[in-house]
């Protein structure tokens, strides 16, 4: 592992292991970052999982819009061509277990 992944995970940690507010917030907004893999994926993908990354990584955001490459070798695909939000609207998926990692995370960036 780079040494910079393992400093960015440290610092993570340090705030996580707080237990506080912040520290829930940051937990519900990780846990969302990763969509269903299988059954309706793309479709809930697109209403939700992109949304919630769009609204956390504000900056990335605008680097995949600009044409930045990175984004695809950290495991995004060209299916989110500059993550544009504004293609299909955000919504909430159903009380699955996904669709309660979703639901916390967009209350704590503001989404609902």
């Amino acid at each position: 592992m780079d040494k910079r992944t393992q400093a960015i995970l440290d610092t993570i940690d340090r705030h996580l292991v707080v237990g506080d507010r912040a520290a829930s917030e940051l937990w519900d907004v990780l846990t969302a970052l990763r969509g269903p893999d299988s059954g309706d994926a793309n479709n809930e993908k697109d209403r939700s999982t992109v949304h919630v990354r769009a609204k956390a990584f504000p900056r990335t955001r605008a680097e995949v819009s600009r044409g930045g490459n990175w984004w695809r070798s950290a495991g995004y695909h060209s299916r989110f061509p500059g993550m544009d939000t504004t293609r299909k609207g955000f919504t909430l998926p159903d009380y699955s277990h996904f669709g309660a990692h979703i639901r916390a995370a967009a209350e704590v960036l503001g989404l609902e």
